[in-house]
């Protein structure tokens, strides 16, 4: 290779090897301002901004989380598991995709896939409270209440301030025939401020 065509051999690498740092910064730059746009209640140009993203750099498993994230937001949960499954495929070990496909997959009534999911999260990571209340929220739906009220209870366990997670085990607790127990649940719910629970109170627990 002559002295010449060699210099114009490294500045055609330089440039490159240049364009793929703008391109990944760009790609950086859209994911930021999608995942602002998100937050800020704008989904609809959030995802725009994840499509461009992707359009740039498609093997970062975050962005179709977060894209799908928007989706769902949007009611879209059919798209939003799409998005889900190729962030799976390029990182099966994020324990918040799953939770987030399952809570898809409840909003769809796919409560057996929805547990599926669930289990895996809790694999991923055995201390996660959503996990196991989204969990127990599917048993709740597939009829199966000591299941449910488990999941619940280790939710709480995991965090005392969950107040839905009293709420729902008050529920099914009443519906079972154990007042006691649900009154104190509702009221723990209660005391977090949860004004479903305080109805229920003056309802059921005079």
């Amino acid at each position: 290779m002559g002295t010449i065509s060699f210099f114009r051999f490294l500045i055609l690498f330089f440039f490159i090897v240049s364009s793929f740092d703008i391109q990944a910064q760009s790609a950086k730059d859209y994911f930021i301002s999608g995942i602002k746009k998100d937050a800020s209640g704008n989904h609809a140009d959030a995802i725009i901004d994840f499509d461009k993203s992707i359009a740039l750099d498609s093997s970062r498993s975050g962005t179709y989380i977060n894209r799908g994230v928007a989706k769902a937001a949007m009611g879209n949960h059919v798209a939003a598991i799409r998005d889900y499954n190729k962030a799976i495929q390029l990182n099966p070990k994020i324990m918040d995709v799953y939770v987030d496909r399952g809570v898809a997959r409840v909003k769809l009534k796919e409560f057996r896939s929805a547990v599926a999911d669930f289990n895996i999260a809790i694999a991923l990571q055995p201390k996660n409270t959503y996990a196991y209340y989204n969990r127990a929220l599917a048993y709740q739906n597939l009829g199966d209440f000591k299941e449910a009220i488990k999941d619940y209870s280790i939710s709480i366990a995991l965090d005392s301030k969950n107040a839905l997670a009293y709420l729902n085990r008050g529920i099914l607790q009443h519906d079972m025939g154990s007042k006691t127990a649900a009154c104190s649940d509702w009221k723990s719910a209660a005391q977090l401020n949860l004004k479903k629970a305080k109805d229920l109170l003056k309802k059921y627990c005079k």
